[in-house]
């Protein structure tokens, strides 16, 4: 593996980085990672989150925007490509949950990038016909599968071997802390209310975990 200054060259790749669960895995894996031995760049395209951008300066951590691969598909594939040959990562790390991630995974073999890991964060997909279609070509251009969990890594790589690598997160930050408690139940005027509250985006795997069905 080539080493630049001693340090592995390392490119975090994702649809983009606004405020969602991915964006969320590739910082803990940014912030954890030694700084010392790899040289972490998010390669992604827009939105991406204002406490990304700030944190990243921050932590040293370059972050490479590229055009919306929703509305300007072609240009954003373009850009990564020129990006892929101009900065020679050792690794590729691409986060999604579908076949489609079959397209990065060419431009960074076509690039020369040996290590090009395929990381599944779904059990479903919105293109599922196209992800079955293009399966088995996308299987033979990673060269790591891992997965946030058994279903989402069957989804993707189906028979074949993948390793579940949990989401983690820091646990500090979520420890229970009662005067914190106080001051928001005072703050939204919920005090003394039985409250039941959610964090993250109702999308369609957690609606259906939650609907009258599954009850």
């Amino acid at each position: 593996m080539r080493m630049v200054d001693n340090k592995i060259k390392v490119a975090m790749v994702t649809n983009h980085l606004g405020v969602m669960g991915i964006s969320a895995v590739i910082m803990n894996y940014s912030r954890a990672l030694n700084s010392e031995k790899f040289e972490i760049t998010i390669v992604a395209g827009t939105p991406i989150a204002n406490q990304y951008i700030e944190e990243c300066q921050d932590l040293g951590i370059t972050i490479i925007e590229l055009p919306s691969r929703k509305h300007e598909t072609k240009k954003h594939y373009f850009e990564m490509f020129k990006v892929f040959r101009r900065e020679k990562f050792d690794i590729v790390h691409i986060h999604g949950n579908s076949s489609l991630m079959a397209i990065e995974l060419t431009l960074a073999r076509l690039s020369g990038i040996k290590t090009r890991i395929a990381h599944s964060h779904n059990s479903t997909c919105p293109n599922f016909l196209i992800h079955k279609l293009i399966n088995p070509y996308f299987n033979r251009m990673y060269t790591k599968s891992l997965s946030c969990g058994i279903l989402a890594g069957e989804c993707l790589f189906g028979e074949n071997n993948f390793e579940v690598l949990p989401n983690s997160f820091c646990t500090e930050k979520f420890k229970f802390d009662s005067a914190e408690r106080k001051k928001v139940r005072e703050k939204l005027g919920i005090d003394n209310k039985f409250v039941i509250g959610h964090i993250g985006r109702f999308n369609e795997q957690k609606i259906k975990l939650i609907s009258p069905a599954s009850i």
